[in-house]
């Protein structure tokens, strides 16, 4: 998955899909220091897919705010499923 992520919220949601980079844009609540937001991440992403923490690397971007994140087991097409009815499109 292909992120853009916005640390520092005061909430952590999927906020949508930006159509023009081709990414989800993410809202966490963790800070972008030690971590915290990549934390915030993972951990987001794992209530709304389902899956442990375990499951999901980030591979790229780690200390970006554009990321890209592997989800092991997941299929494109779960994804896209379960990205649209959180954001309700």
């Amino acid at each position: 998955m292909e992120l853009t992520v916005t640390p520092g919220a005061s909430v952590s949601c999927i906020k949508g899909v930006n159509r023009w980079r081709n990414r989800l844009e993410v809202s966490v609540e963790g800070r972008a220091q030690e971590g915290e937001a990549n934390g915030g991440l993972i951990e987001l992403l794992s209530k709304v897919f389902g899956v442990s923490p375990n499951s999901l690397t980030i591979t790229g971007g780690a200390k970006s705010r554009h990321k890209t994140v592997f989800a092991e087991g997941l299929t494109a097409e779960t994804v896209g499923e379960r990205i649209r009815e959180v954001i309700g499109k």
